[in-house]
């Protein structure tokens, strides 16, 4: 009996403390007071707190020395309902509700002052003190979570980046409704209800903008003063400028390198130039000594002419001429050397013979070409009017040009099978006489009357009846 009445009194203890932490609670309407939970709490630990309370004070769980217990809370407020159950579905209510309790918590007072960025920091704890604490207390109106803290020395370096970078993208669901400067409720009509509901949204809008730059001043000074971040940025600057300095020497090692290797090919190719300018006058000079040897010991009739070998020396390479000099040096005659003359020379004369037939063919092909003028049909008026128009028809740039024109001409049927030759060379001869694109009869005429007769100048287009007189004249 003892024992059992033991834990009788403990448990009726413990209740008349929850009940006075309840009635503080709803003195001071505090709602995480009312359920027993810290601000911090997550949303499950509130659903589980409010049901185990639920239990414990709905009026129909609730025993005789319970209810005797909240009687004494509720004494003297002429209430009969339980103000413990209602202090405990009140402040579920608001704390199950994300926007709820947002509204609600953003109506505490909270510390809006930071640093101000000036302060001496003489040590890394005298940083860590003072900026931890207030990255901790604003971190609760996070809209993100978790929340990177700020951490101490032993942090690394890509937490530490990675926490201003949290900060710096910071989004706050802090609400300024409690700032609200007119109360909606009270609007009498419509239109007045929607024009308080912009000035306090308006209202809102600039609190929030100046909680933003307030978060921003916040982050740029710790940023600033941070010891972790100063020396990892000196850090890295040495590492850039070693790194910058390292890839200029590797740069100019490189160019210098380059440049002495070219300036060691271009020496090699100057001694190999004239390493072989000097092989090609040893090898001509040997066979000049060899020629004139052999010459000294053969009947003036079989000699060799200075000019031959002169011809020979230049026309070979070196190699040829080494190989010439041994076969002149093995067999003691001059008839390698003769050989020799006779092809390089028979070489120059069949370039030459080529250039010549080359020049032969073209002026066979132009007299030809003049030839078949002469005896072609001599272009009519009609002819050189239509090729007139055509021309301006079909200016320069137009695909297949003079085959277009030629047909033209030909499809006029004239019956003289004017080919796109004979088409160029007499608009080229109408165009150097001015007369190209005239575009009528008369004048065609006249610029063919006035060729046959040898008359240069530039012929001047009538009128439509003057032309039509001078076409009757010349018929």
């Amino acid at each position: 009996k003892g024992g059992a009445g033991g834990k009788k009194k403990a448990r009726d203890r413990s209740n008349t403390e929850e009940a006075e932490d309840i009635a503080m609670a709803i003195a001071s309407e505090n709602h995480y007071a009312a359920l027993g939970v810290s601000e911090d709490a997550s949303e499950a630990e509130i659903k589980k707190q409010y049901r185990k309370l639920l239990l414990k004070y709905h009026p129909d769980k609730r025993n005789a020395t319970d209810k005797a217990l909240m009687a004494e809370v509720d004494a003297g407020d002429g209430n009969d309902s339980d103000p413990a159950f209602l202090a405990v579905q009140t402040a579920f209510e608001v704390l199950s509700d994300p926007a709820k309790r947002r509204a609600y918590d953003s109506q505490f007072d909270f510390d809006d002052s930071i640093p101000t960025g000036g302060e001496v920091i003489d040590s890394d704890e005298t940083f860590f003190k003072l900026y931890g604490p207030v990255f901790k207390r604003n971190a609760k109106f996070s809209e993100r979570k978790p929340v990177p803290e700020l951490g101490d020395n032993d942090t690394p370096i890509e937490d530490i980046l990675a926490f201003y970078r949290f900060w710096h993208k910071f989004e706050s669901w802090r609400d300024f409704s409690q700032f609200d400067e007119h109360k909606v409720e009270d609007a009498d009509h419509r239109e007045e209800k929607r024009w308080m509901e912009r000035q306090n949204a308006a209202a809102r809008a600039k609190k929030k903008k100046e909680e933003y730059r307030r978060l921003t001043n916040l982050v740029e000074r710790a940023h600033k003063l941070d010891p972790r971040v100063i020396r990892w940025e000196r850090s890295e600057k040495e590492r850039k400028t070693r790194e910058r300095e390292e890839k200029a020497a590797a740069k100019e090692l490189a160019e210098r390198m380059e440049r002495e290797e070219s300036e060691r090919a271009a020496a090699e190719a100057k001694e190999a130039k004239a390493t072989a300018k000097r092989a090609l006058k040893d090898q001509r000079k040997r066979l000049r000594r060899n020629v004139a040897a052999v010459n000294e010991e053969v009947a003036e009739a079989e000699r060799m002419d200075e000019d031959d070998v002169q011809f020979v020396c230049l026309a070979l390479d070196t190699q040829a001429l080494s190989d010439l000099n041994d076969e002149v040096e093995e067999e003691g005659t001059l008839e390698p050397v003769r050989l020799a003359f006779r092809i390089e020379k028979g070489e120059v004369d069949r370039e030459k013979a080529t250039r010549e037939a080359a020049f032969r063919k073209r002026a066979e092909d132009a007299a030809r070409q003049e030839e078949a003028a002469r005896t072609r049909p001599p272009w009519t008026v009609d002819e050189l009017s239509v090729l007139s128009k055509a021309v301006t028809r079909h200016p320069g740039g137009t695909m297949h040009r003079w085959d277009v024109i030629a047909d033209e001409v030909n499809a006029a049927g004239f019956g003289n099978a004017r080919t796109k030759d004979e088409c160029i060379t007499k608009s080229r001869e109408l165009k150097a006489r001015g007369a190209l694109g005239v575009g009528s009869k008369a004048a065609a005429f006249e610029m063919h009357r006035a060729h046959l007769h040898g008359e240069h100048t530039k012929i001047v287009v009538p009128d439509a009846p003057a032309a039509g007189a001078a076409a009757g004249a010349a018929a």
